[in-house]
């Protein structure tokens, strides 16, 4: 760590840049590279429902690591920071475990490879989530969560490109090679991720923490009294968004091979991930300065209905052209909606507990995810019966929840304090 950050973006960035290797690894694996190597492993007749049980099992253990990892960070700062040496570890465990994921010769071992894949990462992310209301009060939070949310767009866009064309490239040669470039990139994402929020950040020590970070029996559970107002909802409306996202993470290769009919979808991926992040990078950051103005609420429910109308348009998609203008709208989308909800949840969570509770709130973004991967099955079987009825099935169910995660954002009172997330 090299001191104070220079300015406040810079400050930001250090908060954020972790997520870079992190977005990039998770986004590019579930969306292409694993995809591409089920087809090696599998039947064809089974690809949807060992691609879902893969997801559900691994997001699975993010769901207990994550918020256990966060916990721990809380409780037991070790002599290098509370969040930062936790970041270095998990990492560390995930260079050495990456590999594992190129050499699987069997589903099995798959399954294995990114189960560790996730304790390691998780295990740095738990953490790393905590840095925000750790350092910064309200006023900066949704600066700070918009510029994590570019970062994430950002390293899962160029992960995807990059990973797409090189996926896309083994796909035509049948060169293995093409992989382990893929795996060496991402892994190079993830270091270069840790090196730059080490140069950046300064922890503060526990005796430096603001008295609403510090106070209060940290090794005791939290009381039911303790669980901030609205946070319930929140989780749930968290967890309609993920599971819509999860549905095309999921199943959009294989639904662009073989219901759009598009002869190299790993491709077509790259090129539309592209579009997407670029329209996200372009508005994030000013969208997250402006919910510190008019509210998180009013751009969250502008997602969902993005997300809608994009859903519409997929169940009609028979063209590239028709999924590049998915991709659009779905980049509008993820502009609108990553930061303002991080912040969101920042605003919510007490400072004392930040750890364990944003270790909640990405729980309920895993869980969204884990549970589109049970329907796996579910989309084998309807496709069975009828071609691409699974395919529609499931994103009819992710228009249904985007709506539902939109209303859930807006109490049925507006409660009195201190409390700003929403206003």
């Amino acid at each position: 760590m090299l001191g104070r950050p220079r300015s406040v973006h810079l400050e930001r960035l250090g908060y954020a840049v972790y997520d870079f290797g992190l977005s990039g690894l998770w986004q590019s694996l579930f969306i292409v590279l694993l995809p591409v190597l089920i087809l090696g492993l599998v039947p064809e007749e089974s690809k949807n429902t060992r691609l879902g049980e893969l997801r559900v099992i691994s997001q699975a253990v993010a769901v207990v690591v994550q918020p256990l990892a966060g916990l721990l960070s809380d409780r037991r700062p070790l002599p290098g920071g509370r969040r930062l040496p936790y970041m270095a570890v998990g990492t560390a465990l995930a260079l050495a475990v990456l590999p594992w994921v190129g050499l699987a010769g069997s589903f099995l071992v798959l399954v294995v490879a990114i189960c560790a894949l996730q304790v390691a990462t998780n295990l740095g992310l738990g953490p790393f989530n905590a840095l925000i209301p750790d350092n910064l009060s309200w006023e900066g939070r949704g600066g700070a969560s918009s510029l994590r949310a570019l970062v994430q767009a950002v390293g899962a866009s160029l992960s995807i490109v990059l990973v797409g064309l090189l996926a896309g490239r083994y796909s035509s040669t049948g060169d293995r090679g093409w992989i382990w470039a893929a795996i060496a990139f991402l892994g190079a994402g993830m270091l270069l991720s840790l090196v730059v929020t080490f140069a950046i950040v300064r922890e503060r020590r526990p005796g430096q923490l603001p008295a609403s970070s510090s106070s209060g029996d940290l090794s005791s559970p939290p009381r039911a009294s303790e669980w901030p107002l609205g946070f319930g909802r929140f989780l749930v409306s968290r967890f309609c968004f993920s599971f819509s996202m999860g549905v095309m993470g999921t199943y959009g290769l294989f639904y662009l091979r073989d219901r759009v009919g598009l002869d190299n979808p790993a491709q077509a991926i790259a090129v539309v991930a592209v579009l997407a992040g670029g329209i996200a990078a372009a508005f994030t950051y000013p969208l997250g300065l402006l919910s510190n103005r008019i509210g998180r609420r009013p751009l969250l429910a502008a997602a969902g209905a993005l997300g809608i109308v994009a859903t519409a348009i997929v169940l009609g998609a028979r063209t590239f052209w028709h999924v590049a203008a998915v991709g659009a709208l779905a980049g509008a989308a993820m502009a609108l909606y990553i930061g303002p909800n991080w912040a969101m949840a920042t605003d919510l969570v007490p400072r004392r507990r930040a750890g364990l509770y944003l270790g909640f709130t990405t729980l309920a973004s895993a869980l969204g995810p884990m549970l589109a991967g049970l329907g796996g099955r579910g989309v084998d079987f309807l496709n069975g019966r009828a071609p691409g009825l699974g395919y529609t099935v499931m994103v009819l169910l992710s228009g249904v929840l985007l709506g539902l995660g939109s209303l859930l954002l807006f109490p049925r009172q507006r409660h009195k304090g201190p409390r700003r997330s929403g206003s």
